[in-house]
């Protein structure tokens, strides 16, 4: 497995603002749909992604299904959307956040320097229920 990046340093004052932001979306939306929308908005927001989505396992066929995107700088239409959805089933796999530089997936799409923040999420009984 090659080297990860290393993690930035986190400012704890700013992760709790963005666990109260997330609480209030939680609290404040009407429905999943743009609940989702507005968590995956903030979170590109804070990072400064060019790029964040959100993909759910569906409960029925098992299928990854794309629910929100959050795209600043218009990537998704240089990476395409099958692209990114094959990158999405991948990572719903792996086990732990991941970091990646240059991935070859982009690099085909002609992104050539990317960085990407990989966060499965999983239960405690280890069922996948998506990815961001």
């Amino acid at each position: 497995m090659p080297d990860q990046p290393a993690l930035p340093v986190v400012d704890p004052q700013k992760a709790l603002n963005l666990i109260f932001a997330l609480d209030q979306i939680r609290d404040s939306s009407p429905d999943p749909g743009s609940m989702l929308t507005a968590i995956v908005t903030l979170v590109g927001d804070e990072f400064k992604a060019g790029l964040c989505l959100l993909a759910l396992v569906h409960r029925d066929t098992g299928e990854l299904e794309l629910k929100a995107v959050s795209d600043r700088a218009n990537l998704l239409k240089k990476i395409g959307t099958l692209a990114m959805q094959k990158l999405a089933e991948e990572m719903v796999r792996q086990d732990g956040i991941q970091f990646r530089e240059g991935d070859k997936a982009l690099a085909k799409a002609g992104m050539k320097k990317s960085h990407m923040a990989i966060v499965p999420i999983v239960m405690a009984d280890r069922s996948r229920l998506g990815v961001m």
